[in-house]
């Protein structure tokens, strides 16, 4: 797994309607979000919709990245 970049919650937001996984700085490493259908939705499947909105906190506005997985072969 490797992180890119320093986003604002917004700019991850956009990110993932563009077909990215993010991360916050919060997540573990195995963690993550992706959107599908317009939800937002964790690593494992779960809708993640309504805990985006919660999210409203200034901890929360920045320190996402844009996670992507790497083969360790």
């Amino acid at each position: 797994m490797s992180i890119h970049g320093d986003l604002t919650k917004d700019q991850a937001y956009t990110a993932m309607q563009y077909g990215e996984k993010v991360a916050h700085e919060y997540f573990s490493d195995d963690e993550y979000l992706f959107m599908k259908d317009d939800f937002i939705c964790s690593e494992d499947g779960y809708n993640f919709t309504v805990w985006w909105g919660l999210r409203s906190e200034e901890s929360w506005q920045k320190g996402w990245r844009i996670w992507k997985e790497t083969n360790h072969e």
